[in-house]
């Protein structure tokens, strides 16, 4: 007897043999609990996360500015990739604590490699400083310029991990104002993120066996209060690491405006415009009259808020922090006292007893975050008897 298989079934095994529950066409949208919804947005074969991890790795690192020869990166990627992998984007609903708990939608990625098994291992990557609201990780298969995500992606989810990244309150999908370096909303994005992720495995017929946390410059410092969180919370991280995260804002703002050093980025004054923006929208209005040369107040805020692009910003403001910045302003970052620098001082991320076990990998001539600042909770480290290391990146 020939046994004929209907179309119908033809589209089941179809799913199960990429480990969804249905056939997903790109578009497609789902609620996987109340509040959080999740739409297929395409996948990466194995041949281009294998084009990630070399040239398209080369590409990004050179852009970046590497000292290394072009030949050295291809060999750093040590697994070749596997698995496809499959892109979702995500929203879902949070609150931002700084606004009295005013609730947001927000936006997030989370990648699923195609594993024929319902258990593998989850890591949170946040991401590091963008300049465009669309740099983020829910639109890594669209926008060209999401290239850390992407890497996250060619060295982990590749392997067998999901990998799941929120874009944060501000970017992506949310419409309300940047939270960069806003301790308590970052925070809440991340939480939520990881919350909603977790039905989105559900309902993707997955669930997790570990789960590790890892960030890049900021998000270094969003992965380390995320990982406080997470701990206050009783949930268990296995590993975490960061990367040239500014550990401790106070001393990182400060060291810029008042020790400037050659090798200091040429964009780093953008971060600091951010940053004292957002502290203005959330946490203390009137701050950037008070901290920016009245010439710059304006094309900062046009810049924190995406009306004009990073490179416009760049070519109407100064190159040093002594032009940028009011002087009295700077001069208050030597002594602190202030209410801006008791908020930064109240941001540390590092002070406190992890369980979790910790890399802090660093750059030696990193243009953005000194190595002693990126290495204080691995210093730290044997005064509250932590398993936190720190790791030169060369």
């Amino acid at each position: 007897m020939r046994f004929k298989l209907s179309f119908a079934w033809l589209l089941v095994l179809a799913a199960l043999f990429s480990g969804s529950a249905y056939a997903q066409r790109v578009g497609d949208k789902r609620t996987a609990a109340p509040g959080v919804d999740y739409t297929y947005i395409g996948a990466y074969s194995v041949n281009d996360l294998k084009r990630i991890v070399t040239t398209d790795a080369v590409t990004f690192l050179q852009q970046l500015g590497s000292p290394f020869p072009a030949n050295y990166f291809p060999d750093r990627m040590r697994d070749v990739p596997k698995y496809r992998v499959r892109l979702f984007k995500v929203t879902y609903g949070t609150v931002v604590p700084e606004l009295g708990n005013r609730p947001v939608r927000a936006s997030g990625l989370v990648a699923i490699p195609d594993v024929r098994t319902a258990s593998l291992p989850l890591i949170s990557y946040q991401h590091g400083t963008v300049f465009y609201k669309s740099e983020v990780p829910s639109e890594v298969n669209r926008n060209p310029n999401i290239d850390e995500t992407k890497l996250m992606l060619g060295v982990f989810a590749s392997q067998g991990y999901a990998v799941i990244g929120a874009d944060y309150i501000g970017l992506g999908d949310s419409d309300l104002p940047n939270t960069y370096f806003v301790r308590r909303a970052t925070v809440q994005a991340a939480a939520d993120m990881y919350r909603a992720s977790i039905e989105v495995l559900k309902a993707e017929n997955k669930r997790p066996s570990n789960f590790f946390v890892h960030g890049w410059s900021q998000g270094g410092y969003n992965t380390l209060v995320f990982l406080r969180e997470l701990e206050r919370l009783g949930i268990k991280v296995d590993a975490a690491s960061t990367a040239a995260a500014p550990t401790d804002l106070r001393v990182w703002i400060s060291r810029l405006m008042n020790n400037p050093q050659p090798g200091d980025a040429i964009w780093i004054i953008s971060a600091a415009s951010n940053l004292i923006m957002a502290s203005d929208e959330y946490l203390q209005p009137g701050l950037a009259e008070e901290a920016i040369n009245p010439d710059y107040v304006e094309v900062a805020r046009q810049f924190y808020n995406f009306e004009i692009p990073f490179e416009q910003f760049f070519v109407s403001t100064p190159r040093t922090f002594a032009e940028f910045f009011k002087p009295e302003f700077r001069a208050s970052a030597k002594f602190g006292g202030t209410a801006f620098w008791n908020l930064m001082e109240s941001n540390e991320n590092y002070r406190w007893a992890m369980s979790t076990p910790l890399r802090n990998y660093y750059g030696e001539i990193d243009e953005a975050v000194p190595p002693g600042i990126a290495q204080l909770p691995a210093r730290l480290a044997p005064l509250f008897g932590t398993k936190t290391v720190a790791i030169s990146a060369g």
